[in-house]
């Protein structure tokens, strides 16, 4: 299949393109209205550069990725919708409710498939962890934790990325991941009560810009969540930190930069073995276009981006500088 880039606002979407090259599609050009956002991609991939979205459309791409300014991603969907191009996006998939309706409508007419770059569904220790809770190796689920910090770089990022308006904000942007898997491995989260906080401590003269947030959950079966991200870590660190904890009846799952351990009745933590994955979201991606089951499928996209949608909603917004 021809494929084609509109919008590289992230560098993310390049693992969608060499993911499509190495299984065999054609790469047919790239399109962002800064070019300088393009440049990298033509050195790497030898990849023309269009002057619109609608002339790369009309190249007879089949597929399109996707890593435009936040907030206007669902343009691109729908965009590409008309040419009947399906769209995997870097996340995340939209930023506010009405974008969110716009999306679902896109889905419901069923004539083009929606992707999302959720990674951590193909990272081996988090797999790993999916078939211990199903296989009930930890008991009845109780409780999980989510951290995920990043470096902020500041100077390295556009002005977009601390616009809330542009960017959605780091709840929706950064707790994406870690919604979907508490999806993935939970099942059907029905009626979460949130307590949220998100407080500003850097950057003053970025007004809507926030660098720490913080998320409790509960669901009506009784299980506990607590999210906590933001772009405080210090800029020595490895680029981001994600700890997952996860406690049942029997024992405790902890995976920390990509360690899994367990510990349960009668045995200490112990280090557990991950096979590697053999696929990626963008092969699961495809799945979907072939007609087959995928496994990150549109209600998994569309629950994971309500909840992040409804923790920002409820957080009580701190302002220290």
């Amino acid at each position: 299949m021809k494929f084609g880039i509109l919008g590289a606002a992230h560098g993310h979407i390049a693992s969608f393109a060499a993911s499509m090259i190495k299984k065999g599609h054609t790469f047919v050009g790239i399109y962002d209205p800064v070019k300088k956002r393009t440049e990298s991609y033509v050195t790497r991939f030898s990849v023309p550069v269009f002057d619109s979205p609608e002339d790369l459309l009309k190249t007879g791409a089949e597929v399109i990725g996707t890593s435009a300014v936040n907030n206007t991603k669902i343009d691109v969907y729908e965009l590409c919708e008309s040419y009947g191009a399906h769209v995997i996006a870097d996340k995340p998939v939209v930023t506010d409710y009405e974008q969110y309706e716009r999306l679902k409508k896109i889905i419901e007419r069923g004539r083009i498939q929606i992707g999302l770059l959720l990674t951590l569904r193909f990272s081996p220790p988090y797999v790993r962890l999916k078939s211990l809770i199903d296989e009930g190796a930890l008991g009845d689920l109780l409780s999980f934790e989510f951290h995920n910090p990043h470096n902020l770089n500041p100077s390295a990022r556009e002005d977009w990325h601390f616009s809330n308006t542009e960017n959605g904000g780091l709840i929706i942007d950064l707790i994406i991941h870690c919604a979907d898997l508490l999806n993935w491995y939970v099942g059907d989260v029905k009626d979460p009560v949130y307590s949220a906080t998100k407080r500003k401590t850097v950057l003053p003269e970025k007004e809507t810009f926030f660098d720490y947030a913080d998320v409790y959950m509960q669901t009506q079966e009784g299980i506990t969540a607590f999210f906590k991200t933001g772009w405080l870590m210090p800029e020595c660190a490895s680029a981001s930190g994600y700890r997952v904890v996860v406690s049942g009846s029997k024992g405790t799952a902890v995976i920390d930069n990509g360690t899994l351990k367990v510990c349960c009745n009668g045995r200490p933590f112990e280090e557990v073995s991950c096979p590697s994955v053999a696929e990626d979201p963008t092969a699961d991606f495809l799945l979907g276009i072939e007609g087959k089951e995928r496994l990150i499928t549109h209600e998994a996209i569309l629950k994971a981006t309500k909840m992040t949608l409804d923790m920002d909603k409820a957080a009580r917004i701190i302002k220290n500088c």
